[in-house]
């Protein structure tokens, strides 16, 4: 199903496949090719990182082909000595035989070092999806907070 759970016949009792590949675990053997370039530029208390990739998989049974392509564009600025600050936008588009994904990323970020041994950070972030294929499109809101204590 749509999150990856095996769906049974009913009748059968028997596991039921999926041409989809969203979100379909699978053992088939395929083909993968890769690149990606990354630019960064450094600032006085800052940087600024272009990233941009680009991925195909060739599925060698069933003849299937999945291409993506995304880019990143983040901002780091070094708060002070102990604290950060991150802003990042991404997007990433799949083309599939079952239908073409879109995901459009937006996060904020602060982490800050509090001691030798304590670290906490506060993020903000959006999902969105827009889909052509079977599954559903949908808009995701996070708020995350961590507290890190090591000894």
């Amino acid at each position: 199903d749509e999150d990856g759970e095996p769906v049974f016949d009913q009748d059968s009792s028997e596991q039921l496949s999926s041409t989809n590949y969203t979100l379909v675990p699978t053992d088939e053997v395929f083909i993968s090719r890769a690149a990606e370039f990354q630019w960064t530029i450094n600032h006085r208390a800052s940087s600024t990182t272009f990233r941009a990739t680009q991925s195909r998989r060739e599925f060698q049974e069933s003849d299937g082909d999945e291409s993506t392509v995304g880019i990143d564009l983040g901002w780091n600025w070094r708060v002070s000595r102990l604290a950060d600050f991150h802003a990042n936008y991404g997007g990433q588009k799949t083309k599939r035989d079952a239908g073409d994904d879109r995901y459009k990323t937006v996060s904020l970020s602060y982490e800050k070092q509090h001691g030798r041994h304590v670290g906490s950070s506060f993020e903000l972030r959006n999902v969105q999806r827009d889909t052509d294929g079977a599954s559903n499109n949908y808009k995701e809101n996070q708020i995350s907070a961590r507290l890190q204590i090591s000894w």
